[in-house]
């Protein structure tokens, strides 16, 4: 069984949009979903790094 956070992580990694995520974890509000999907990581901060960086190549 998947708690919360994990299936918002995994909705997160999957690039699925933060107002889905909110309707699939059955919340009834955004920031509920906001607070637990967009909750970093290191590899979504190595990520955006790296976007970042490619703008300026």
């Amino acid at each position: 069984m998947f708690t919360t956070r994990t299936a918002a992580s995994l909705l997160k990694k999957l690039g699925v949009a933060p107002h889905d995520a909110m309707e699939i974890l059955g919340h009834s509000r955004i920031s509920v979903t906001m607070e637990i999907h967009t909750h970093g990581d290191g590899e979504s901060r190595q990520d955006a790094l790296k976007k970042v960086n490619g703008l300026f190549e």
